[in-house]
């Protein structure tokens, strides 16, 4: 292979230094690395390689290239950003990487291409993996041929931005997949891939599809005429979606074995008053029963309140136990429903105040920060429960993890503060409730906290 542009591998660089650029979290046991790569040829040297800098990448590619029981090891094949942006400009480099992905192509598995500009994304286009069966890359030219050449594939990552030479391409996600695959868009790509002959003999069981870009998205044709590609889909990811209501009859019809669903608003609909919130929840009180197997509901919301001005606190524990009593009824609409998750971004709600001392919006920001996701992290688990008071012991200890991580002593420190009035805040007594219905309540290290 053309490598003659790159100076050879004097006799002092050894594979031990080709590896120091390696992220060697499985290479622990390596405990003496020869000069003669052909002694390393043994099972448990081929996990991660992961090249994060140009001189690791060309040393690593030289070294498979020349010795092919080197090659034959390697399973795991990543490069990162800052290692193809140095090296892509070296002469040569291309022609190396192409030798260097043929020589390990027969063994590889995985291949995670972090930020792999145009040239290197039509050079692993042309080459043949037997036995890949994970791939990340921000784009591929022909997705049909990559897929006909290369049917280990079960899972395919097309996320990301794409990086090209005269920037002339859109740095949209683009779309995968079939069988196993994650579908991103909606785009005319996908629509071409749901068209495509390929696409009968598909069983996409994960799919993201990020609908920020579109105000409204016709359901209609994009499930109907199709519904063999969504039979097996039991993961689905929306983002961004305006119209939930008018998107759960098709998932409830077109996704039988759906145990999974997600719902992430855009920044958009962050604003409670805009009434995506409350449409959301009327859609779910609506269809809830058509899904027979849905098992967990996550609504990752960024905010279910007004941001413009913040809500008071009795505000805020309206809205809390309102939710509580909504993820009740939900249990009881969908008897598999097994966990509701609510994650509050608290960065929208710090507006000004020491986040940690009474006074200006501190003690507010305080209940919204922190106290607001551990409170839907309980709902999660008294929904979770078969009866309250009956936490499986994996809730009650990845609560109290999750508690401990976020310095829950802490902040019930500040939460035991008064109003004006010499009131407790009602968040006091609602996380009260809350640890008192955990078996363990007694010895819970919290409760001396309130």
């Amino acid at each position: 292979m053309p490598n003659a542009d790159f100076l050879p591998m004097p006799p002092e660089v050894t594979l031990e230094n080709v590896l120091g650029a390696l992220d060697q979290r499985d290479l622990a046991s390596v405990a003496l690395v020869s000069r003669d790569a052909s002694q390393l040829a043994t099972s448990w040297l081929y996990h991660d390689v992961k090249l994060d800098t140009a001189t690791g990448a060309v040393r690593f590619f030289q070294t498979v290239v020349q010795n092919a029981e080197v090659a034959k090891m390697v399973k795991k094949l990543a490069i990162t950003r800052d290692a193809y942006l140095l090296a892509i400009p070296l002469s040569g480099f291309l022609h190396l990487f192409r030798a260097a992905l043929v020589a390990v192509a027969a063994g590889l598995q995985e291949l995670d291409l972090d930020y792999g500009g145009w040239d290197m994304l039509h050079i692993v286009e042309d080459v043949h993996f037997p036995q890949l069966h994970s791939a990340k890359m921000v784009y591929l030219p022909s997705l049909e041929t990559f897929l006909a050449v290369n049917p280990a594939i079960q899972r395919l990552d097309l996320t990301g931005t794409l990086f090209h030479p005269d920037d002339t391409f859109p740095t949209s996600h683009a779309p995968p997949m079939r069988h196993l695959r994650v579908l991103q868009g909606p785009d005319a790509s996908i629509e071409q891939l749901l068209h495509s002959p390929d696409t009968a003999q598909t069983s996409i069981v994960a799919m993201v599809v990020d609908w920020q870009k579109y105000l409204s998205f016709p359901f209609a044709p994009f499930f109907q005429g199709r519904s063999g590609s969504f039979v097996n889909v039991h993961d689905f990811v929306s983002s961004g979606l305006h119209n939930v209501a008018d998107l759960l009859p098709y998932l409830g019809k077109y996704m039988p074995q759906l145990n999974k669903l997600t719902i992430i608003p855009g920044e958009m609909e962050t604003d409670f008053e805009s009434g995506y919130w409350e449409a959301l929840y009327a859609a779910f009180d609506a269809h809830l029963p058509a899904f027979h197997s849905l098992t967990k509901l996550y609504l990752a919301a960024q905010s279910p309140m007004t941001l413009s001005q913040g809500p008071t606190v009795p505000e805020f524990m309206e809205h809390v136990e309102s939710d509580f009593r909504r993820l009740l009824r939900w249990g009881n609409l969908c008897p598999t429903l097994s966990v509701c998750f609510f994650s509050a971004m608290h960065r929208h709600w710090i507006r000004e105040g020491d986040p940690l001392q009474p006074g200006a919006n501190g003690p507010l920001t305080i209940v919204w920060g922190a106290l607001h996701p551990l409170a839907f992290h309980a709902i999660s688990l008294l929904v979770a429960a078969a009866e309250p008071g009956e936490f499986p012991p994996e809730y009650t200890a990845f609560w109290r993890a999750t508690l401990g991580d976020l310095g829950f002593g802490n902040i019930l420190r500040n939460v035991r503060q008064v109003d004006e009035n010499g009131n407790r805040y009602p968040l006091y007594g609602f996380i009260q409730f809350v640890l008192s219905k955990m078996p363990d309540a007694a010895t819970s290290p919290f409760l001396p906290l309130l």
